[in-house]
């Protein structure tokens, strides 16, 4: 009866750091998925405002929201979004000069990008 009431106890043990280990490794998933979520509208964001306070005019602007684009797009989940940003990037730092003066498009294109995400 002993040895029954130990291997019980043991059992338990056993199964209840097997539950915490899961439980756990769940937390952090969702935890790390938010964190990438949050950056990316984050960085969105801020190719956003900067299209909006500076434009594509100002020395040195297109060269940030590309960043930012791109910045974005390593924190993307999803495979449609990802080549979306990477379609966008390549035209700002290719062909920058055929987007002056389109910057509402642009915004617009982000801002939608920015709403299937969430």
């Amino acid at each position: 009866m002993k040895r029954i009431g130990t291997a019980l106890t043991i059992v338990f043990i056993i199964a209840g750091f097997a539950i915490s280990f899961f439980i756990g490794h769940y937390v952090s998933d969702k935890s790390h998925t938010e964190s990438r979520a949050a950056q990316f509208d984050k960085y969105i964001s801020r190719a956003i405002d900067t299209i909006e306070d500076k434009g594509l005019s100002i020395d040195g602007a297109p060269e940030m929201i590309a960043s930012n684009i791109w910045v974005a797009h390593e924190f993307c989940d999803s495979p449609e979004i990802s080549a979306e940003l990477s379609n966008l990037w390549n035209t700002i730092v290719y062909e920058k000069d055929e987007l002056l003066g389109q910057e509402d498009v642009l915004t617009a294109q982000l801002k939608n990008i920015l709403e299937k995400c969430q």
